[in-house]
């Protein structure tokens, strides 16, 4: 037999659920900065790849598996999820994708981008743009403004 009353573990679960309560809130509130991020939204980087790829507004959404489709909708979930900061829950759902998915298209990336400097350079400029450091059009380029602004940087460190 216990020695806690009916109240007492009332009072007690009503703690737990309140301290729950407080958590997912906490969870929603990261969330909701997440989506009004400076950087941009998910649907603000949907329509940048499409566009940079060449493609059709919502292509990326398409269900198939073609490395026309499949490429960009990989870059996507890895901006997505480096620049915007979103979770692959999050993620999965806005593409119609499983999380784990997503997960495997950011690892891919990652690793594409390690073993191809051209590729880097494109996704680079990409991050970029959606944190609005500069278009490449802008008469600079994304890259040599990072490095301008790296440059700098170091000196001021010396």
């Amino acid at each position: 037999m216990s020695n806690y009353s009916p109240l007492s573990r009332l009072r007690k679960e009503f703690l737990f659920l309140r301290a729950n309560l407080e958590r997912v809130m906490s969870e929603i509130d990261k969330f909701s900065e997440l989506n009004s991020a400076p950087c941009g939204s998910a649907q603000e980087v949907m329509d940048l790849v499409s566009a940079k790829y060449k493609l059709a507004p919502g292509a990326i959404m398409a269900a198939t598996n073609a490395p026309v489709i499949s490429g960009p909708r990989q870059v996507a979930h890895y901006l997505m999820r480096n620049v915007l900061g979103m979770p692959l829950g999050t993620i999965g759902r806005v593409t119609n994708m499983h999380h784990t998915t997503v997960a495997y298209s950011c690892e891919r990336v990652a690793a594409m981008r390690a073993a191809n400097p051209e590729f880097d350079r494109k996704i680079w400029e990409l991050e970029d743009e959606l944190r609005g450091l500069g278009k490449p059009d802008d008469g600079f380029g994304a890259i040599e403004k990072r490095t301008r602004q790296t440059g700098i940087e170091a000196l001021r460190a010396q």
